[in-house]
């Protein structure tokens, strides 16, 4: 039983890892991605992984469609037991979903526990700052995105960290 399990957990790494790579060679419409990310859900949905449904989500997250993608994050939540490491991140999911919907206030709950579980990731510590903002306390955001951007840390979102901070800095 327990073999079964790895097998099946490096199998949807596996999968994952295809999805990543393939991202990388900027072959967003191609059929083979298309393919691994059905063939993922399937399983994810099946057997309820919560790294999965948290990529899963994040994919459903950037292609806009914010229902699927917080209903997919929670699952995530209620899957993943506390001990893991890539809790952090399902929540950061979660709370960067919720933000798209609106809803600051509880986002800044799952934001604020991943950021505390994960004080060097910068993609947290800017999602966070953006609802730091969105709640009005500009304060803070302005103090976290400083923090943040003069680490000199790389991440994705450094863009628009830094125009945001401008933003902050004008009033």
């Amino acid at each position: 039983m327990v073999r079964r399990e790895y097998s099946f957990i490096a199998f949807v790494r596996m999968l994952e890892a295809i999805i990543v790579k393939t991202r990388r060679k900027s072959t967003k419409g191609s059929r083979r991605i298309r393919r691994v990310q059905i063939y993922l859900r399937r399983i994810t949905f099946a057997f309820g992984d919560c790294s999965a449904l948290n990529n899963l989500a994040w994919l459903y997250q950037q292609k806009g469609d914010l229902a699927k993608a917080r209903g997919l994050a929670e699952r995530a939540i209620a899957a993943a037991p506390r001990a893991l490491q890539q809790t952090p991140q399902i929540d950061d999911t979660l709370g960067w979903i919720l933000l798209a919907q609106g809803e600051a206030d509880k986002a800044l709950i799952y934001l604020s526990a991943a950021s505390l579980s994960a004080p060097k990731n910068p993609d947290i510590q800017y999602h966070l700052a953006v609802a730091l903002n969105r709640l009005g306390r500009t304060a803070d955001a302005q103090a976290m995105l400083e923090s943040l951007l003069g680490s000199g840390m790389t991440f994705s979102d450094r863009a628009e960290a830094e125009k945001l901070l401008q933003q902050l800095k004008q009033g």
